[in-house]
């Protein structure tokens, strides 16, 4: 994980920021426009530079009543619909196989909104984060909007599982998914409900069952343990 430490740490801090109202953070990490979609208790920052598009997702805010219908909406649905079924485009972007019914919907929200409208991108690299169940809609939103979008990476901290066997084997993206110590998150939903992960994880930090379980998943958390990575690695090339 060496060469891609500093970018996980980046997208990280990214990830962390999707949670504020405040543009600020973004710009600090060199994304000079941000802006936020939100619609409906769903949200997802649009993020560019010269080199680079980033959708960032915001994961689960339990002040939220709709953030919580949707993690619990757990039955798995098709991931395409019948209104997809003629479109041969669509049919191309939408992945077989099943997702999480609560999480596709809330993307649904972000899909449709007006002020997410962005032309076709050839010529930066794009990206798509989240933490929580803003890792699953990125992953997802990576899946539906590639016909535009083509993804160098999805990258999630601490996200849930998204679909079944058929729709992740069926999503040809790169996802760096990490997962951080005793993190509970990425166990759910349980697989005895049909569903998978989309990609091996990534393992930062220390596995401290049960203690960690629910502290290793902020957002601070994942951004501390990166952060302790790369010290340690720089440590250890002097």
């Amino acid at each position: 994980m060496t060469g891609l430490a500093p970018r996980l740490h980046s997208f990280a801090q990214i990830a962390k920021a999707a949670y504020q109202e405040d543009a600020a953070p973004f710009h600090s990490l060199g994304l000079e426009r941000a802006r936020l979609v939100s619609r409906q208790g769903a949200q997802c920052w649009v993020l560019e530079n010269s080199t680079q598009l980033v959708f960032a997702f915001r994961g689960t805010e339990f002040d939220q009543s709709s953030d919580i219908k949707a993690s619990l909406k757990i039955a798995l649905r098709p991931a395409m619909t019948r209104r997809h079924e003629g479109n041969a485009a669509a049919r191309a972007a939408y992945a077989c196989g099943r997702v999480h019914r609560g999480f596709a919907r809330e993307l649904s929200k972000i899909h449709h909104s007006e002020t997410l409208k962005l032309p076709p991108e050839n010529a930066r690299q794009v990206y798509f984060c989240g933490h929580s169940m803003g890792g699953a809609m990125a992953l997802l939103a990576a899946g539906r909007w590639r016909i535009n979008y083509q993804p160098e990476a999805v990258i999630s901290f601490g996200a849930p599982c998204l679909g079944d066997a058929a729709f992740v084997s069926g999503l040809p993206v790169r996802h760096w998914r990490v997962v951080h110590g005793a993190d509970c998150v990425p166990h759910l939903p349980f697989w005895l409900l049909g569903y998978r992960h989309h990609s091996a994880a990534i393992h930062i930090g220390q596995n401290g069952w049960p203690r960690g379980m629910f502290g290793d998943h902020r957002t601070k958390s994942y951004s501390a343990a990166l952060a302790k990575y790369l010290e340690n690695g720089a440590a250890g090339e002097n």
